[in-house]
């Protein structure tokens, strides 16, 4: 049988988690997806990135000079981007209460999507 790709061991979550990204372990999960969407924001001519579920944006700033950037997250990590960093900060929580116009559309226009 297939397992795409998970490895033995995994143990999912039933339920959804908020992860405040505050404890700075020297852990950069997924920084191949970042540098691929910045490859691809270049080759497309877009001007901004996105990044749903941003967390305190560590991996997205790297791109701050070439890209506009848009993060979603909720509570302490997007208080922390709001206070720390320029870009269009949005508090969304996409496990709960969320509504199609908590996310103005035209924030997806010319944009690659992480």
């Amino acid at each position: 049988m297939n397992n795409y790709g998970i490895r033995d061991g995994y143990v999912s979550r039933p339920a959804p988690e908020y992860y405040a990204d505050v404890i700075p372990d020297g852990k950069i999960w997924q920084e191949d997806v970042y540098r691929v969407a910045a490859y691809l924001a270049r080759e497309s001519k877009s001007t901004r990135l996105v990044d749903i579920g941003c967390g305190r944006a560590h991996k997205l700033m790297k791109y701050a000079h070439l890209f506009e950037l848009v993060g979603l997250d909720t509570g302490s990590n997007i208080e922390y981007c709001r206070s720390n960093y320029p870009g269009k900060w949005i508090d969304a929580d996409l496990e709960k209460h969320f509504t199609a116009g908590q996310v103005p559309l035209e924030v997806f226009d010319n944009s690659v999507v992480i």
